[in-house]
């Protein structure tokens, strides 16, 4: 199977492997009440090698595609507070989290895209790559919202912690492997 360049970000990878990513990421974090792109970062950045101005706004791009998925499953469920949309910064509970996440997303990517760096290059979102990791994590966050009313908060929490604590603790071990 070959991999696949794409020109914005100079990325090469396969064409399966970011929806996957995104998919996994955000089957478990839209249980929490997250995007995931938080943990989608480090991967673009330390598997996929994407590190230029542009990998945030190519993160805001999946947000764009992933979220409604989740946001629909909840809303559909009636679990979705729509009074705390707007307060993101509470963060507690799922449904409003995410809404709250696609909100900033558009205003982020409509900034990233038109906003020059200040040495003059760009930092416009690589839309094919950030489409592909959306639409994983479209079907990811969709399917874990669903999910997400049949597990325990607590292992939730566990898990989301011990994600957290490994993706920390690999980063801080690196240097010294």
């Amino acid at each position: 199977m070959s991999s696949f360049l794409f020109a914005t970000s100079g990325v090469e990878t396969w064409l399966w492997l970011p929806p996957l990513a995104a998919f996994v990421v955000s089957f478990f974090g839209s249980m929490v009440g997250i995007s995931g792109a938080f943990l989608l970062m480090p991967f673009q950045m330390s598997v996929l090698g994407y590190v230029g101005p542009s990998v945030s706004a190519t993160n805001l791009v999946f947000n764009l595609y992933a979220t409604p998925g989740g946001v629909w499953r909840y809303a559909r469920e009636g679990r979705m507070a729509w009074s705390l949309a707007g307060l993101i910064v509470l963060g507690t509970l799922p449904g409003a989290a995410l809404a709250g996440t696609f909100a900033t997303s558009v205003i982020g990517v409509l900034v990233y895209s038109f906003l020059p760096l200040p040495d003059g290059a760009s930092a416009a979102p690589d839309w094919a790559l950030g489409s592909l990791f959306g639409l994983g994590g479209l079907v990811g966050m969709y399917l874990g919202a669903a999910t997400q009313k049949h597990v325990p908060q607590r292992v939730l929490r566990v898990g989301l912690g011990l994600v957290l604590a490994v993706l920390g603790g690999s980063y801080v071990a690196s240097p010294l492997i």
